[in-house]
């Protein structure tokens, strides 16, 4: 396992798909959830770029958030984005904080990541104040439930090519740095259990949608062309990180390499011409799920 936020998950990868997993129109709904109110003590774990933070606090401005993440490269991004939070690194096992500081303590894809989430359960619910709440919000499935690599007019020849690089770009990041260092955590199914065994109570679930696309006549044109931009530029950024590594070339030949980054400038540049073209629908969607559970 290399480091989360250079090789894994770069912070603007983390910051535009949570844009789209956790929307302005869900707000509300989270936030009534999570059973937040004005003024509440709040710590978030493994923030990783802030996002929920900054989004839990844009409904309720009053909120006082404290969030930390053992990945240096994502505080520094959370501290550059800011949002009135305090960020700062730390490991879930070791929380630098008293008995009893906070009202909620809440995460985004958390406990399926730690190595050691009963440790970890048993510093959250110390720092929670007695009734203080818990939340989780975790993915239902780490590979989405719908996988639609789009329906592109057929003069787009390029697209054969880089479907085919596609797979060979991603076989090396599997190859040198597998996702399974990255999701040695608890599935998502054992978690309500898990919060139950170790002493929570009140246990509630509550569904949460996500999808991305390229089509989505429900995005205005700004929108899109942000998420097509952005998608681009972090597939650019991750593969110039892994290019750099010695082992890379065992999985991926130079020319390759370049050949992809050509194509994919090629495939930003189509759908940056072609925003209003509802037909396309390159898309994932998939399912979260908000657990709770109070001391």
């Amino acid at each position: 396992m290399k480091e989360w936020s250079k090789y894994f998950q770069l912070p603007e990868f983390l910051e535009y798909t949570r844009k789209y997993m956790l929307t302005d129109e869900l707000r509300e709904l989270v936030i009534s959830h999570m059973h937040l109110k004005e003024g509440d003590k709040i710590l978030e774990a493994g923030c990783g770029t802030g996002y929920l933070g900054r989004y839990l606090k844009k409904g309720v401005p009053s909120l006082q958030i404290t969030a930390f993440d053992r990945d240096k490269g994502f505080i520094e991004a959370a501290k550059r984005l800011g949002g009135g939070i305090n960020f700062f690194i730390a490991d879930a096992k070791k929380i630098p904080f008293d008995d009893s500081s906070f009202d909620h303590v809440v995460s985004h894809t958390f406990f399926t990541s730690v190595n050691d989430p009963k440790a970890v359960l048993k510093e959250m619910k110390r720092v929670l104040k007695p009734e203080g709440i818990i939340s989780s919000i975790t993915s239902m499935s780490f590979i989405p439930a719908v996988m639609e690599s789009g329906h592109y007019p057929p003069d787009c020849k390029w697209l054969v090519r880089y479907r085919e690089l596609y797979r060979n770009v991603w076989n090396m990041y599997e190859k040198i740095d597998p996702v399974k260092g990255y999701t040695n955590g608890m599935t998502t199914a054992e978690i309500p259990h898990f919060f139950a065994e170790n002493g929570l109570k009140d246990i509630s679930l509550y569904p949460i949608g996500n999808l991305f696309s390229f089509s989505n006549a429900s995005l205005n044109k700004k929108d899109r062309e942000k998420y097509v931009i952005d998608s681009y530029e972090c597939e650019w950024h991750k593969l110039n990180r892994f290019l750099k590594l010695d082992d890379r070339n065992q999985f991926l030949k130079k020319e390759e390499a370049e050949e992809y980054l050509y194509l994919l400038e090629e495939k930003k540049n189509f759908l940056l011409n072609n925003l209003e073209d509802n037909s396309i629908f390159e898309w994932t969607g998939s399912g979260s799920v908000l657990i709770t559970g109070r001391k």
